[in-house]
């Protein structure tokens, strides 16, 4: 129900303010809903609040990817190179597929060969190296020169 919903909304933004940018602000709508999911304490902390709160995450990735997905696919078909069209097309609906499968592979093969404090240690790890990560890109962005060249360039 929501990838009608942000293709039509991203579809009418995109039209009127720009493919670009309305293709990066449903990034920004599926990123952070992710990253919020992340943080949702589990039932036994928030009580029902828990599975409320990540059925509205959800629901703002659903947006998040019918904007992403249709504007995608728009973008590579109308940059392709004459005769190209349905090969540049084809990459937005494939690739998911192949990252889908991939994901999925390296969790099965990570998961049978680690105990699982190993597992769950790895998991912390790559979790405080990524906020690491964002934190310095956003101290980086911070300042006017650099983001206007590098991070917020349209």
């Amino acid at each position: 129900m929501a990838r009608p919903i942000g293709s039509f909304l991203f579809g009418h933004f995109g039209d009127r303010i720009g493919r670009k940018s309305t293709l990066v602000a449903s990034l920004l709508v599926m990123g952070l809903s992710t990253t919020a999911i992340g943080f949702v304490p589990g039932y036994d902390v928030i009580g029902s609040l828990a599975p409320v709160l990540l059925c509205i995450l959800r629901f703002g990735q659903g947006i998040g990817l019918g904007g992403e997905w249709g504007g995608a696919a728009l973008l590579a078909t109308e940059y392709a190179p004459p005769g190209k069209r349905g090969w540049f097309g084809m990459f937005p609906q494939f690739r998911p597929s192949v990252g889908f499968l991939a994901s999925n592979g390296l969790f099965f093969g990570l998961a049978s060969t680690l105990s699982d404090q190993q597992f769950l240690r790895l998991g912390l790890a790559r979790a405080v190296r990524h906020l690491g990560g964002a934190a310095s890109r956003w101290r980086r962005c911070s300042a006017a020169a650099c983001c206007r060249s590098y991070c917020c360039s349209s």
